[in-house]
């Protein structure tokens, strides 16, 4: 769907100081490496701050920077890492589950979106950088397996004269039907292993790994529109669960305890935020009438969900309750398009992305008592996750 200067590091004469010499170690080591490095690693030590943090990636101009940021204080904040990319398609994430890694997906300058990005891991305190795997589908965030073991994630065969696709723009669909094969990894990069490959479909994007450990739920847009499947690993078997819509299907998301999945769908004219059950047809409509697909986030403990729906005020974030039918809250924004990005741990925080006269902005909403913080930042944000400090 979609997609200057750096603010907060370290300020003294030492750390500056030492940053000059750690970036000339650093400059030489590049030289006689037979590749460069993927990402400049913060100066500064890591230190620890309340729980929990707020981890983003933050694009500008030249490349994305990876913060860790306090919630309760938006300018406590550090860089765990600095980025190189190709320009407008920003480093895109998620932590494991455990909290201890992050795992993160860069497309090199000059790169193929659907064939040339790479697999970063790092720990999640900006340490311990490494490349996993080269040359997967930037639009397909690797999820994370329920034990933090490992990480699924797409290749596609490699093309010549194809250029990079239009930036800033997640879940666009190849130009034409691309084969596509899945993989799991561990966190060494050692017990790779390919689960199954697809050949059939216009596009192919992984949900969410089960809870159980066991399924890997994926989506396939063919000719019959976006449908949802299941990878068995004990068998090594696929299958059909649902039809989705006849139109591609966007927001996917798996809900925490495995039995559902939350979606926005196409209906005639507008968009439908839908709660599905996993397997069967079994729907229900959260929000109607919308313009524009929506995006839809749980709460990690499954009892409550947000996400973006019109208002006469502008397009505003609800809160809906597990189970219930009517939505239990909603923000104010003062114009634009709330949309909602990520939970933390504990529920009491929401990340939101502000859209308000070209400019997209986020913010953090305290679930209490919905009160709001702007996030100041460059350009554009990318969730990747929460962690304890």
């Amino acid at each position: 769907m979609q997609r200057k200067d750096v603010l907060g590091g370290p300020g003294k004469a030492q750390t500056a100081r030492a940053a000059v010499l750690v970036l000339v170690v650093l400059t030489l080591a590049l030289a006689a490496s037979c590749r460069p490095d993927p990402v400049t690693q913060s100066l500064s030590k890591y230190r620890a701050v309340p729980s929990p943090l707020l981890i983003v990636s933050e694009m500008r101009e030249e490349g994305s920077t990876v913060w860790a940021v306090n919630p309760a204080n938006l300018t406590d904040r550090r860089v765990l890492g600095t980025f190189p990319h190709q320009p407008g398609f920003p480093i895109r994430g998620a932590i494991s589950p455990d909290e201890l890694s992050v795992a993160l997906v860069q497309l090199p300058p000059g790169a193929d979106r659907f064939t040339g990005a790479r697999l970063l891991m790092m720990n999640s305190d900006g340490t311990g950088l490494r490349t996993l795997e080269e040359g997967v589908d930037y639009d397909v965030q690797p999820p994370w397996s329920p034990d933090s073991r490992e990480l699924a994630f797409v290749k596609r065969p490699a093309r010549t004269g194809s250029g990079a696709g239009g930036p800033g723009v997640s879940e666009a669909p190849p130009p034409a039907t691309l084969p596509a094969e899945v993989y799991a990894i561990g966190l060494d990069g050692k017990d790779r292993r390919i689960l199954f490959s697809e050949n059939e479909s216009f596009d192919l994007y992984l949900v969410g790994w089960h809870r159980d450990g066991n399924r890997l739920i994926y989506r396939r847009f063919t000719s019959a529109g976006d449908e949802l499947w299941v990878y068995e690993l004990a068998s090594g078997g696929s299958k059909l669960l649902s039809n989705l819509s006849r139109s591609p299907a966007y927001g996917v998301r798996l809900a925490p305890d495995g039995a559902s999945i939350a979606a926005s769908v196409r209906r005639d004219d507008s968009y439908e935020v839908v709660s599905q059950a996993l397997e069967g047809q079994g729907r229900r409509v959260l929000s109607r009438g919308n313009r524009r697909p929506s995006n839809t986030v749980f709460a990690h403990d499954g009892r409550r969900l947000a996400f973006d729906t019109e208002t006469q005020q502008g397009t505003a974030v609800g809160i809906m309750e597990a189970g219930a039918e009517t939505i239990t809250r909603l923000s104010s924004p003062a114009g634009g398009k709330e949309v909602p990005l990520l939970f933390s741990p504990d529920g009491q925080w929401l990340l939101v992305r502000h859209h308000q006269d070209g400019r997209a902005r986020v913010l953090i909403l305290r679930m209490k008592d919905g009160a709001k913080e702007y996030l100041e930042t460059a350009y554009w944000v990318e969730p990747i996750g929460w962690t304890k400090g």
